[in-house]
Parts: structure tokens; sequence; C-alpha cells
């Protein structure tokens, strides 16, 4: 469209929380789903495939944590007891502490979304040690790479085999993937950081120099 200015591409800060998660050893295991409870996150999908292999996994349960928007519980409910769903926990929206809470009593973090512009949850899940399994209809394809998640499709065969693979793995298994999470939200996504790019940025248009690697031109 012809704009032609200098673009710094910074990513959204996440809070680092200050303990470190420790392998959980708890009976029952527990996949977290954090958000908005509404049709664009995909979660009829994601009921669909939870049932599809819970008779696989009695040693696990899935919470669906946060806001009901425009009644869409009441879907969902209906939904899980329709194809007898078994140990799906709807909680409601926690905040603060509590949320950071989910996030700590969770094994795996899982945001099925059909779209998303970028799913903070994401950052906030890794950033608490969390692996995540993330649908490609959310920016997050480098979880893969940095072997702390799974970047999938969001229907529900995909969601079901990719949550196959990770509940398979052993905590010992899941809690080293969840480190190497917190390791690339300290380097890439703290306040710290992301503080110094937007200085760093400034400085550049103050005073020209070297090119920060973060910015296009082009």
């Amino acid at each position: 469209m012809g704009y032609g200015q200098p673009v710094a591409i910074i990513p959204n800060g996440v809070d680092l929380p200050d303990d470190l998660r420790d392998p959980r050893h708890s009976k029952m295991k527990r996949v977290l789903f954090l958000g908005r409870l509404h049709p664009i996150k995909g979660l009829e999908n994601l009921c669909r495939a939870w049932i599809s292999i819970q008779d696989h996994y009695s040693d696990w349960e899935i919470h669906f944590t946060g806001p009901d928007e425009i009644g869409y519980l009441k879907s969902l409910e209906n939904l899980v007891k329709k194809l007898g769903g078994r140990r799906i926990v709807f909680t409601g929206p926690k905040y603060g502490s509590d949320k950071s809470k989910a996030y700590f009593d969770a094994d795996i973090y899982i945001l099925p979304s059909l779209t998303e512009n970028f799913g903070m949850t994401v950052a906030e899940a890794l950033a608490h040690g969390v692996p995540v399994i993330v649908s490609k209809g959310a920016p997050w394809a480098e979880v893969e790479s940095r072997g702390c998640g799974w970047w999938v499709s969001s229907d529900g065969p995909s969601l079901a085999e990719c949550l196959h693979k990770a509940m398979s793995l052993s905590s010992a298994e899941l809690c080293s993937m969840g480190q190497k999470g917190r390791h690339w939200m300290e380097s890439d996504f703290s306040w710290h950081n992301i503080g110094k790019k937007m200085s760093d940025s400034y400085r550049w248009l103050l005073n020209g120099g070297d090119k920060p690697s973060w910015i296009r031109t082009d």
C-alpha cells in the first residue's frame, strides 16, 4: 500500500513467575485450556478429540478454564453429555494467583483455536514451564523447533492424535519440554529484553548506525 517506514517486530511481553515448575507426581494428570469459552477457540473439536481417547488415559483429566461468552458453555456441556465425556471439568474464569496456579497444576496446555493473532496464553503457559499443544490457527510454529510443544491442525482427529502423543510421555519428559519453553520465554519474551529492544529501536531512529535485526525496512 506504499507504506515505507521502518517496522520494528517486537513480541508481546510475558510475566515470568518467580517459582519454577517441578515434575508433578499427583495421581491425576491434567490437560488445561485457559481462555474465553467461545466458538472461535475450537473447543468443540477439542471435546470430541478428548472423548475419542479418554478411555486410554484414565489417569488424565482436562480442565476448561475461562469466562463463558454468548452462552457457549451450555453448548459444550450438552455436547459432553451427548458424547459421554468423562473427566472434563469446566472451572469458570481464574485470575491472578489462581490463574498462575492453574498453569502450575497442568501437565500440558492446549490452545485449539481456529484463528488467533498471537495467543498470549501460550506464552503464559510456557513461562510457567508447561509444554503446549497449539493449533495452526495461532502463530506458534516455533514451539516444535524449540522442543517445547506441538503445532497441529485444529480439527478433532489431529488434536486427538497429538494429545495421544503428548499424554503418552512421562512427567519428567513433559517437564523437560516445559523447561525449554521457560528458557525461550526468558530469552525472547521477558520484559527486560523487550524493553531493551524498544530502547535500541528508538536509539537507532535518533542516532542511526547499525540497524537492529528486528527492524524491517523493505
